[in-house]
């Protein structure tokens, strides 16, 4: 099983809309919520749940979805624990690279801000990932066999370094496998 954690939120996927697990507030929470527990059944019934629309749409239009391209190169054969985190580690970045956008580039919403009034961007607070979802990884990390991570810059946050660097020391990074999203600069 996922969890993609922006802002204390969290979901199964980047394509799960956020507003369906709101209400939890701990990763805890959201990892024992009936809501979590439905759509882990029916994966285990193959049942295609409407929360995953997005890679079931893309699917049957013979586009290969997010589901399957996870699925080609991450084994998620355990549905009660949860294997794979995905964190954002906020918007500190020393690029602007086209294919990225103010919301998660400081250098971006730099630019932009020299041309559009700073209210277009008042309201979209960097993405990160919170002291709570740390704590899990380090009490759970026995599980835990993925973790990606974009920004910004994630090698540019000081805080993801750090729990990189227990993770080596806890002895368990040779379990797990990390996809860094990073302009390798």
């Amino acid at each position: 099983m996922a969890v993609d954690v922006r802002n204390n939120r969290f979901s199964p996927c980047c394509h799960v809309t956020k507003k369906h697990f709101e209400e939890y507030t701990t990763i805890e929470e959201y990892e024992n919520s009936e809501k979590l527990n439905k759509l882990q059944d029916s994966f285990r019934k193959n049942e295609r749940n409407a929360l995953c629309n997005y890679c079931w749409t893309n699917e049957d239009n013979n586009v290969q979805s997010m589901r399957q391209s996870v699925l080609q190169d991450r084994q998620h054969s355990d549905l009660d624990a949860i294997t794979q985190i995905k964190l954002h580690t906020g918007s500190t970045c020393n690029l602007a690279c086209m294919m990225c956008f103010p919301s998660v580039s400081s250098t971006w919403k730099k630019l932009w801000t020299e041309t559009d009034p700073p209210e277009v961007f008042a309201k979209k607070a960097p993405e990160l990932y919170d002291s709570e979802t740390e704590s899990y990884i380090k009490k759970n990390i026995a599980h835990i066999k993925y973790i990606e991570t974009l920004g910004g810059e994630p090698l540019f946050s000081k805080r993801f370094l750090k729990l990189l660097n227990w993770i080596r020391s806890s002895g368990h990074s040779n379990n797990i496998t990390l996809y860094i999203i990073t302009n390798a600069t």
